[in-house]
């Protein structure tokens, strides 16, 4: 069973995925590591962050390559029997992307501030087996049983400007950033129950539906056949007036020795009003579908087309009520140690949730100073605690002037259509003051020895 593959993943997100971002923990004093905690930054006292970027795709369960085929004629086909025997229970196809316009950091004895604006970009489709399989093998073999079959949808995407501010008191750090947040567009299903079952005594199907599919800004949901995207919808100029959100981030890092730190962090505890260009989409109660008679046809100049009656049991309602997303928490727990005043080792575990799927990064990293001005790195691991990662990195440090590479997965780019996870991360930023010479940071300590 082939179909042509015509996948429309838009990719809209409320939030940035922070695994990508893992092996920037053992830079020491360089601003980036204030993305996995706010509680982290750099020792000098004026820094320029010049525009960062990121990409982060995670599939899991299925992999592209396990769910299409390609003919002699170079297209790629949908092909859902092979999907079906590849599939776990829960198969779901991740991006996101960031790209931070650029930031401020100030530094004053202990305490710091810091500011920037970024784009964010996110989805997600989740797909459950017994979709899959009853895509494949059609109700027959499932007579009398029961399948959930509702995809989940995550995809949207939002401005953001933040101010963040750090503290440090003897060996603890504390850290914490306020995110004005502008929604661009969204579509997310909060209620995603499909239940299918086929009555083994009159052959009926019944489905128990309580579906919601809520937009702004972009979607056209007509019905399950005509869905469509309206690219007027997408707008910069609605910045505080529409779709409005705030965020916080929390982070804290102790000083265990001169050569450990400790830190954990709570990323994204806020959400979203969407207000503008609305859309919600229902599809609620115990509905069913008998068939066809097909006597009502004889004479009748009228086509005889199934799928319509198999569409409106769905039954969807349209409204246009504002609604809030809320962004999934995400919470980062880190080590460092300096084993030598040359080589870091790290350890890093990220968590998050979107819709219905737990994320989780595993990371081993290593970072040696080759020289004095560039350092480089590795990183092992695992992704959703199954699926092997590996990756490399890099610091470079001219002058004033450091910019950094990250690939938390080398191999996911090797063979993208067969990867579960690939990650980039690239980004600069320029020290206009440096720190004063009396004033050293704890965690350069070991750097000085």
């Amino acid at each position: 069973m082939k179909f042509r593959l015509v996948v429309c993943l838009f990719l809209i997100g409320l939030g940035s995925a922070y695994g990508q971002y893992n092996s920037t923990l053992l830079m020491n004093n360089s601003y980036q590591r204030n993305t996995i905690n706010p509680a982290m930054g750099s020792p000098d006292r004026l820094v320029l962050g010049i525009p960062q970027y990121s990409i982060n795709y995670t599939a899991g369960g299925l992999t592209v390559n396990d769910m299409v085929t390609s003919e002699i004629d170079g297209i790629r086909y949908f092909d859902f029997d092979k999907a079906y025997q590849n599939a776990g229970d829960k198969n779901f196809f991740y991006v996101d992307q960031r790209l931070e316009y650029g930031s401020i950091h100030f530094r004053m004895g202990n305490f710091s501030l810091s500011t920037g604006a970024s784009f964010n970009t996110q989805g997600q489709l989740r797909l459950n087996k017994d979709l899959i399989g009853l895509l494949a093998n059609g109700n027959t073999p499932y007579v009398g049983k029961t399948l959930d079959i509702g995809p989940g949808i995550f995809a949207q995407s939002f401005n953001e400007i933040y101010i963040g501010g750090r503290i440090e008191h003897k060996n603890w750090k504390f850290g914490a950033r306020a995110r004005i947040l502008n929604g661009v567009q969204d579509i997310s299903t909060p209620e995603s129950q499909i239940k299918f079952y086929t009555n083994p005594d009159i052959y009926q199907i019944e489905m128990e539906n309580n579906y919601l599919v809520n937009s702004s800004a972009t979607l056209q949901f007509n019905d399950l056949t005509d869905v469509s995207y309206d690219w007027k919808g997408i707008s910069f100029n609605n910045f505080l007036k529409n779709n409005f959100g705030f965020a916080l981030d929390f982070g804290v890092t102790y000083q265990f020795s001169k050569k450990l730190e400790l830190g954990i962090a709570l990323l994204d505890w806020g959400k979203i009003g969407w207000d503008r260009r609305l859309s919600n989409d229902l599809s609620q109660g115990n509905l069913g579908f008998a068939g066809l008679n097909l006597l009502d046809y004889v004479g009748n100049t009228e086509d005889v087309v199934l799928e319509d009656s198999i569409y409106q049991i769905f039954e969807f309602q349209k409204t246009k009520n504002p609604y809030s997303t809320k962004l999934p928490i995400r919470m980062n727990l880190t080590a460092k140690y300096a084993l030598s005043t040359k080589m870091n080792l790290g350890f890093v575990l990220n968590y998050s949730k979107y819709e219905k799927i737990n994320h989780s990064y595993l990371d081993f990293l290593m970072l040696y100073k080759l020289t004095k001005w560039l350092h480089i790195g590795a990183n092992v691991g695992m992704m959703q605690m199954k699926n092997p990662i590996f990756g490399i990195s890099g610091r470079l440090m001219i002058g004033r002037i450091e910019g950094y590479l990250c690939i938390d997965n080398a191999l996911g780019l090797t063979n993208v259509f067969n990867s579960h996870s690939v990650q980039l991360s690239a980004g600069a930023n320029v020290t206009l003051m440096r720190k004063k010479k009396k004033y050293v940071e704890v965690d350069e300590l070991i750097e000085l020895k």
